[in-house]
């Protein structure tokens, strides 16, 4: 599925990010009990955030770390889905390091920026050239005081569906 142009309506309208959310929340239904949102899209970066609820909690009462995670992996993921065609390119997840420095009490909001060079120069580039990359992205999680949550290193692998065995092309 294209997210490209869902995520585009939803620059702009409070409407089509609700739209953009609820679509998400269906196709990624393993995020739904943590009502993951897309709060925000810039000309070159997503924002998304969870709530401190139930859900959410660990047993000291902090949004847990897995949570924290996967609002790293999600942003990171969003925006590159969104600079990259999915018909024409598989990603997936090579690697995750990540360092915590707070106990998230409240809300966590991640937002990651791809800036347009290096798209262009360390991911497009090189996939004109080879079948699979890696790129690995530095992702941090605030609170909403703009406290540093977490740290997180994600490799990604960025791969041609040409290449990989078993796919229909």
């Amino acid at each position: 599925m294209d997210l490209k142009p869902y995520l585009e309506k939803a620059r702009y309208s409070k409407f089509n990010r609700w739209l953009l959310n609820t679509l998400l929340l269906r196709v990624v239904p393993f995020n739904k009990p943590h009502r993951i949102q897309v709060v925000a899209i810039g000309d070159d970066s997503v924002t998304v955030k969870a709530k401190n609820y139930r859900n959410n909690r660990n047993h000291v009462g902090g949004v847990h770390a897995c949570l924290l995670a996967t609002l790293c992996e999600y942003a990171s993921g969003l925006e590159l889905l969104r600079n990259l065609s999915p018909n024409q390119y598989r990603l997936l997840m090579r690697s995750l390091d990540i360092s915590y420095h707070k106990q998230a009490r409240k809300a966590a909001v991640v937002t990651f920026q791809l800036d347009k060079e290096i798209l262009q120069k360390h991911i497009i580039a090189p996939l004109e050239e080879e079948e699979s990359i890696f790129r690995e992205f530095k992702v941090e999680a605030f609170n909403e005081e703009q406290e540093l949550l977490c740290t997180a290193r994600i490799n990604w692998q960025i791969k041609s569906w040409k290449a990989v065995k078993g796919a229909k092309t």
